[in-house]
Order: structure tokens, then C-alpha cells, then sequence
């Protein structure tokens, strides 16, 4: 199930406090999302609403099993993106990182599930991924490089040269 992005975010932020402390405080979740305390607690009336977690008046906040649930798996759309990102399209680490961050809140489930079919075949198929990879990495569309692309045909060269024209008007 997908929840508003503003849920997500409070769901990982509470897992990433939790990763180094039996439980999380409102203050620090308020520290960690730049928010306010009240702020903090209107988040976690909520995310008790939809059953994400557990929090006492004044008291320490938890993740259910539900809850848990959601942040594992938006860790794993977000670790799925950044690698698509950095190691398959050659993005930059820190652009990389923040563009996960902000399309796991929005993917949809089968969007995902192709995403994450397609990294496997890329690490794991034997019948040619790795090939196929080198031959974009090697690709003028990924160096920017058409000196060494001495192997496109003449009509993706000129597909190639009118899209450096339209980006370059734009």
C-alpha cells in the first residue's frame, strides 16, 4: 500500500533512528525532518492512525510490523533506483541519492517490480547483460564522446545530432 510522501518520510526517518536506538524521540525526528515538535506530534497521530507506529504521550515512538514493512521496502526502491542511477546511467553519487530519494515516494508498485526485474538481469543474465551494459557505457548517448562511436548507422547519428540540437535550443 502507498501512503502520502510525508508519511514515508516520517516511516524512514523513525527506521533510520531506530537503526541505532532501541526507540525514537520526537525530538529527534524533529531534528532529523527540520520540523517542529508539535509538527512532529500531529506526524506521529497519524502514523498511529494508519497503524505505521506506535507512540506514547510524551513518549517514545516505535515502528509496527506495518510499519516496518513499508520502510523496508522503500529502502529497497531507494537502493534500487540509486543503483540504476549511478552504476547503469553513469548519474553523480549526490544527484543519484537525492533523485531516489524523491521517486521512491512516487513509483508505482509495477513500475517498480520492472525496475528491479531489469537491474537483475543486468547483474546476473548469462547470456549477454554485462555486453550489453559496456556497449552503452562505450555508447556516444553515455560518453558524450561521437568520435568513438564509430559504429552507429548514419540514421543514429542523425537521431543522435537532432537531440543535441533540440536540447541545445531548449
Amino acid at each position: 500500500m502507498r501512503y502520502e510522501k510525508t508519511v514515508e518520510e516520517y516511516v524512514e526517518v523513525i527506521d533510520d533512528l531506530l537503526e541505532d536506538n532501541p526507540v525514537a524521540r520526537v525530538k529527534d525526528i524533529a531534528a532529523a525532518r527540520g520540523v517542529t515538535l508539535p509538527t512532529v506530534s500531529s506526524a506521529m497521530d497519524k502514523l498511529q492512525e494508519l497503524g505505521l507506529a506506535k507512540h506514547e504521550r510524551y513518549g517514545f515512538v516505535t515502528l509496527t510490523e506495518a510499519g516496518k514493512t513499508l520502510a523496508a521496502e522503500l529502502d529497497t526502491i531507494h537502493r534500487t533506483f540509486r543503483k540504476l542511477f549511478v552504476e547503469v546511467l553513469g548519474v553523480q553519487e549526490e544527484t543519484a541519492e537525492k533523485d531516489a530519494c524523491n521517486l521512491e515516494h512516487y513509483i508505482s508498485p509495477g513500475t517498480q517490480e520492472a525496475l528491479m526485474r531489469f537491474l537483475v538481469y543486468l547483474e546476473h543474465c548469462p547470456r549477454g547483460s554485462e555486453k550489453m551494459l559496456k556497449l552503452y557505457h562505450d555508447c556516444f548517448l553515455f560518453t558524450n564522446q561521437l568520435e568513438n562511436c564509430g559504429e552507429c548507422s548514419a540514421r543514429v547519428l542523425k537521431e543522435i545530432e537532432a537531440q543535441i540540437k533540440v536540447k541545445s535550443t531548449h
